[in-house]
């Protein structure tokens, strides 16, 4: 492997870096939330999880390592995101904001991928983790259109 990293093979990195982050908040806000959404949470946290080691499979067999996320800076984040939810009327309408967000910036990165000469194998990933993202914005929405409606 070269020092420099080829950059299909970086921007497949950066699709399994933020896929784990995603599934690390949400571990991190099913385990505060309890109820359906915490379930609902679990679930997307283990379909992101999933998606990220399949990925991360593919990189090793293009001979490159995968990066892990931040520690740090999601812990940060983490503790910003308690501290919306705090402040917010609304604790559980902040938690799906963030969400939403952190899925679209996913996409932004999954669409990124897209646009390289990533590894074949890696592309049925990417396309069904694109369209796992669509389907969790529009539930994501939906949640927090009877949220505004509730309150």
């Amino acid at each position: 492997m070269s020092l420099l990293r080829e950059k299909n093979l970086v921007a497949l990195d950066n699709v399994v870096v933020s896929a784990l982050k995603n599934a690390d908040h949400y571990e991190e806000e099913a385990a505060r939330l309890g109820g359906e959404l915490a379930g609902y949470f679990k679930e997307l946290a283990n379909r992101r999880r999933e998606a990220a080691e399949d990925l991360g499979t593919i990189l090793r067999r293009a001979g490159d390592m995968p990066k892990e996320p931040d520690r740090d800076r999601e812990s940060f984040e983490e503790a910003l995101s308690r501290l919306k939810a705090f402040v917010a009327s609304n604790e559980e309408a902040a938690l799906l904001r963030d969400r939403l967000k952190s899925e679209k910036e996913l996409a932004e990165t999954v669409n990124k991928a897209l646009t390289f000469q990533v590894p074949d194998e890696s592309r049925p990933v990417l396309r069904e983790l694109e369209a796992e993202i669509g389907k969790t914005l529009v539930k994501l929405r939906q949640l927090m259109d009877s949220e505004s409606a509730g309150s």
